[in-house]
């Protein structure tokens, strides 16, 4: 046996094109209804038909459209803390 052989023949245009076309897959994009999710996260927020232990179900789901709920979710408890910790100092001021 040749030193070729034991090495495989050398690949074809038709086998490299294949190989390249798998390197540069992408999977298809998904598309998030991103409404739905901002109504999701802000009755979670507000328990409206939830309960405490259904948040943290549904915030603990990793696909695109609970990664959107959560940074919803996220941006409503910072916006609040941020109203607690800074609304008192700016009440008399006016």
């Amino acid at each position: 046996m040749t030193f070729q052989g034991l090495l495989g023949s050398p690949q074809s245009e038709s086998e490299e094109s294949d190989m390249e076309s798998l390197r540069s897959y992408h999977p298809p994009i998904k598309v998030v209804d991103i409404p739905s999710a901002v109504r999701l996260a802000k009755r979670l927020f507000n328990l409206e038909g939830f309960k405490k232990s259904d948040v943290s179900r549904h915030l603990s789901r990793n696909n695109e459209y609970n990664q959107v709920q959560f940074i919803n979710y996220i941006s409503i408890f910072s916006l609040l803390f941020v109203k607690m910790i800074f609304f008192p100092y700016f009440v008399g001021c006016c």
